[in-house]
């Protein structure tokens, strides 16, 4: 029980690791431009970890456009008026450039 904990945490870890470069590079340059090889290389991980986790760096991008979904549909719920979603929006998108700006 406890060994499945521990590989948890490492492919949680490892997936975090590989999201975090490829955010990094989508920072850098457009989507395009970005390849399994290169994040691999960046993240200093082999190809067949990256291949592990992800089919193409396009499930990649799925997955975190999913989780951003959910994340505003999160923070929306419950809000009927429309300024109260304008105002949710514009809060998250702020707190998101000061995130990048900072960082």
């Amino acid at each position: 029980m406890a060994e499945n904990k521990k590989e948890d945490l490492r492919v949680q870890r490892t997936k975090e690791f590989i999201r975090k470069t490829f955010e990094e590079m989508i920072c850098e340059m457009d989507y395009e431009q970005i390849s399994v090889k290169e994040l691999t290389q960046r993240a200093k991980i082999n190809r067949k970890t990256f291949y592990l986790h992800y089919n193409t760096l396009d499930d990649l991008l799925l997955e975190i456009q999913n989780e951003l979904a959910q994340n505003f549909i999160r923070r929306t719920q419950g809000l009927e008026r429309p300024c109260d979603i304008l105002a949710t929006v514009a809060r998250v998108k702020y707190h998101s450039i000061l995130w990048t700006h900072c960082a």
